[in-house]
């Protein structure tokens, strides 16, 4: 049964079939012996395993090296493991800096990648040979490269591409967008094809999911002075129900790290260079769900870390959603008997509307009142368990 949670050799191959590996100087002398002992000659050999003989003599003698495939191929024919002969892995096209250690397979899936993952959906762009990123942002920057670097790939160069008037971008080499389409990232443009939200990650633990989530929202998100957290994305139209499915599963992810009202809506359609296009913004509203955000998940975009930390400081000037200031309240008392001043007082409401939703709690008998003693004063008490 297939590991969703891991990277096996065989899964690079199927994303890239250029794949080129590197064997172990100690096993070519086996391979020749074994060639020799059950087949007569490497003629007779490359007939069974559909190989040219001559790439053969050069593969026996070390002269060059060749795909993963062909070595699949001449492994099946000898009944051999094809993990146990290979040393490293490398790409045949430019570019070709970074290879992986045989040791180093499987490759276990975890937040960094899912960070690198969440950016690809984002600013990022999955090409044919490379992973690019492109933000203003230094700290943005950082994140992907640090990221980038726990990976298990060695002798990785990254080329940064400057100019005038346009966002910097960072292009990493080959193997590191060979991992990330093994992880779920989208190929191509975004918005004229398919995509999927990477089920490993919706089954993943927490620190995955937060770190997916937390990318997404510093290359697309938005928190605006009304309050409001906000992500969109567009897509060609006659794709629309790609993108919504796709939002569904983002929602449904927050909703499972207790981040609540949110609403996902239709921004409208025009004309662009990718033909008609529309885009869906993902809406989260309620004091409580800012600052569970901050305890969530991290932001490397100090601006938008900023000023939801700002946000969550002034609940006064906050609107909070339906039912959450009652559940504030509740929370408020469970432990400790409080009046309606020290409650507003801590809320940061006027007694009045702290008054109804108190009466309102009472008539559902979810708190209770006792009066102090010798005062007129009534104290609040959660009756909730």
């Amino acid at each position: 049964m297939k590991n969703e949670n891991k990277i096996t050799l065989l899964d690079l191959s199927k994303v890239d079939k250029n794949i080129v590996v590197t064997l172990k100087k100690n096993k070519l002398n086996k391979i020749k012996n074994l060639i020799k002992i059950r087949f007569g000659s490497v003629r007779e050999f490359s007939k069974k395993a559909e190989c040219s003989k001559y790439l053969l003599y050069n593969l026996l003698n070390g002269y060059q090296n060749t795909t993963l495939i062909n070595w699949m191929k001449i492994c099946k024919v000898l009944q051999l493991e094809v993990h146990n002969i290979i040393e490293k892995v490398t790409c045949m096209n430019r570019p070709k800096k970074g290879f992986i250690m045989m040791e180093d397979f499987p490759i276990q899936k975890n937040a960094s990648l899912a960070s690198l993952v969440g950016h690809s959906f984002g600013d990022g762009h999955i090409g044919i040979d490379n992973f690019e990123y492109a933000n203003t942002c230094n700290e943005l920057f950082k994140e992907v490269k640090d990221n980038v670097n726990k990976l298990p790939i060695n002798n990785v160069k990254m080329i940064n591409n400057f100019q005038p008037n346009k966002a910097p971008v960072i292009i990493f080499p080959k193997m590191v967008r060979n991992i990330l389409v093994c992880c779920g990232a989208p190929e191509g443009n975004k918005i004229t094809t398919s995509y999927y939200f990477p089920k490993w990650i919706k089954k993943g633990n927490k620190a995955i999911k937060c770190a997916f989530v937390g990318s997404l929202l510093d290359d697309e998100g938005n928190i605006s002075q009304s309050k409001v957290v906000r992500f969109s994305m567009s897509k060609r139209i006659d794709l629309i129900d790609n993108l919504q499915i796709f939002f569904k599963e983002i929602k449904s992810v927050l909703e499972e790290i207790e981040i609540s009202n949110i609403s996902i809506k239709n921004k409208g359609e025009w004309n662009g260079k990718n033909g008609k296009t529309t885009s869906l913004i993902l809406q989260i509203f309620g004091f409580l769900n800012f600052n569970k955000l901050l305890e969530s998940i991290q932001l490397n975009n100090p601006n938008k870390r900023t000023s939801l930390q700002e946000i969550s400081k002034t609940p006064k000037k906050f609107r909070l959603c339906r039912g959450e200031t009652k559940g504030k309240i509740i929370d408020l008392i469970k432990n400790d008997s409080l009046t309606i001043n020290e409650i507003a007082e801590k809320i940061g409401f006027k007694f009045k509307t702290i008054s109804e939703h108190l009466n309102e709690l009472e008539s559902k008998n979810l708190v209770v009142r006792t009066r102090c003693n010798g005062s007129r004063k009534s104290l609040w008490r959660s009756n909730k368990q």
